[in-house]
Parts: structure tokens; sequence; C-alpha cells
């Protein structure tokens, strides 16, 4: 196992990701806020999704949490993401999600606001 100094030191000052969850292409409900950082999508990673006939719009970082799922729409700087994959790296201080992200097309209703006044 490698020691605290040997780990990578994650930052989470690029901004706030807003996990939502969506049903039936609307977003119903706001699951919580968390700080995340920006990643360079590597050539491997933006090549292998280009393989598969998938593209990579972002790839952030966020601390390991229990809100973020395959099924969340992010709302980053007001546009809609869905999660494409989650990795957990546990060789980083603190421990991280990577997740990639695609812009959500069409885009999600946002039904928030009548949800949590009903």
């Amino acid at each position: 196992m490698l020691n605290s100094r040997q780990r990578r030191v994650e930052q989470f000052n690029d901004g706030i990701a807003i996990i939502c969850e969506a049903k039936n292409k609307a977003i119903v409900k706001e699951v919580a806020r968390l700080r995340f950082g920006i990643r360079t999508i590597g050539v491997t990673r933006f090549y292998q999704a280009k393989i598969a006939g998938s593209n990579i719009d972002k790839l952030i970082s966020v601390p390991v949490n229990k809100f973020v799922n395959a099924k969340s729409v992010i709302l980053i700087e007001d546009e809609q993401y869905t999660v494409k994959q989650l990795q957990e790296k546990m060789d980083t201080v603190p421990p991280t999600v990577y997740i990639t992200l695609l812009k959500a097309a069409p885009q999600y209703e946002d039904r928030r606001s009548l949800n949590e006044s009903s």
C-alpha cells in the first residue's frame, strides 16, 4: 500500500457539480452538490471511446461518495451530462471517483421545482 507521500493529491477546485436523479428523460430531484476537479482526457481513453463508437465530453474527479451512479444526470454550469463511466481511484488523497461524462442529447426536462413544491 502506498503511504500518503506517494499518493497523488486530488484537488476539487474547478466548480460545483449538481448530481440529479432522472426519470423518463426528466430531472426529478437534486441529490447532492459536489466540488469537482477537471481531469485531462488522455489519448488512450479518447481513442478507446472513439473505437467503441462513443464520445467523451468531460472527465471530472469528485471525492468518493454515495450519490453518483451510472444513472445520474450531472449539471455543470447550465450544461447537462450523463454518466458514461465511474472509476474509483483509491490511491489518491482523498480517495476519488473519476466520472466520464457525455453531454445529454436531447436535454432532460428540469422538473425539480415542480417536485419540491408538491
